[in-house]
């Protein structure tokens, strides 16, 4: 199939359309010294609690984060206050 321009941008307006009308990500800008760091997020990732307290010691683990409301087998999940858009 030969792909010319005319089927090129009915593809496109077709594809434009099925997207949402709506901004699908959050966006935050933070300047540091002559640079702009530029952060796009998507979602929310659930993480699984090794990938933050990798080997510790869940006894001692566990006073520290039922502090703040945790157990150590909560999975590790963003808060909405990060997530703008969300």
């Amino acid at each position: 199939m030969t792909v010319t321009r005319r089927c090129f941008v009915q593809g496109l307006g077709a594809g434009m359309a099925l997207l949402p009308a709506s901004r699908v990500w959050s966006e935050t800008r933070v300047s540091l010294g002559g640079a702009e760091i530029l952060s796009l997020s998507d979602g929310q990732m659930r993480l699984p609690p090794s990938f933050l307290y990798g080997d510790l010691d869940p006894a001692m683990l566990a006073p520290v984060l039922a502090e703040h409301g945790m157990t150590p087998d909560d999975p590790l999940t963003p808060s909405d206050q990060y997530h703008p858009s969300a």
